[in-house]
């Protein structure tokens, strides 16, 4: 009887519902520190690849020229995920991991740009070349007679596109895209940029990846 009373009790109810509750709330713990420790593997990750694109960027920028198609930062993983991060990190190892991020991205938008300004440059190179051969075959046309020769023709023609292949093509490497403000402005991020993988934040974010905490 005494049994039957207390299982019909409030307080086997009360019991019951702690017990859920608290197993809601460890559940949704665990939940948040692997959340935690996903985010600052992901950033960690991210740091490490960027800093090997940089190396190779900054060894091609002492050969006066930028790297083209590559993307230092491909989906920015501290933006999206600081959220779960912030009480790990004082000020400083914030505004480091901040820095380095947005010299990284302003690297990206440095080196996107002058690969198209690039692309722009070759693409007026085939269209020139293009409007010139158009020219020369309508100019070859109009300066021969009905009775002309069509292998003589065809010759007059080939002589003159390769004479102008040559002339022009050997003028491209004095009118090039020459990005020296470009140059001067990817070397300016990447001598500014922390050392980020030496940082705090960094040694910070190896411990939390671990652990879901300090």
């Amino acid at each position: 009887m005494l049994v039957l009373d207390f299982l019909n009790s409030n307080g086997l109810q009360t019991a019951a519902a702690l017990g859920a509750g608290a197993f809601i709330f460890i559940q949704y713990r665990m939940k948040k520190r692997d959340e935690v420790k996903r985010a600052a593997n992901l950033i960690i990750t991210e740091v490490q690849a960027a800093e090997r694109k940089i190396k190779n960027i900054k060894l091609r920028l002492t050969e006066g020229a930028l790297e083209a198609d590559v993307s230092i930062i491909t989906t920015n993983s501290w933006e999206r995920y600081r959220y779960l991060l912030a009480k790990f990190l004082d000020r400083d190892e914030w505004d480091t991991l901040d820095d380095f991020y947005d010299r990284a991205l302003l690297l990206d938008g440095t080196i996107k740009y002058n690969d198209q300004m690039f692309r722009n440059d070759v693409e007026q190179i085939r269209i020139n070349k293009q409007r010139a051969i158009a020219d020369f075959a309508i100019e070859t046309v109009n300066s021969i007679s009905i009775d002309s020769d069509r292998e003589q023709v065809a010759q007059i023609f080939s002589s003159k596109v390769a004479v102008y292949d040559t002339l022009y093509m050997s003028k491209q490497a004095e009118m090039r895209y020459a990005p020296s403000k470009i140059l001067d402005d990817a070397k300016k991020y990447i001598d500014n940029m922390p050392d980020i993988l030496n940082s705090h934040s960094i040694t910070k974010l190896k411990q939390v990846a671990k652990s879901g905490k300090l």
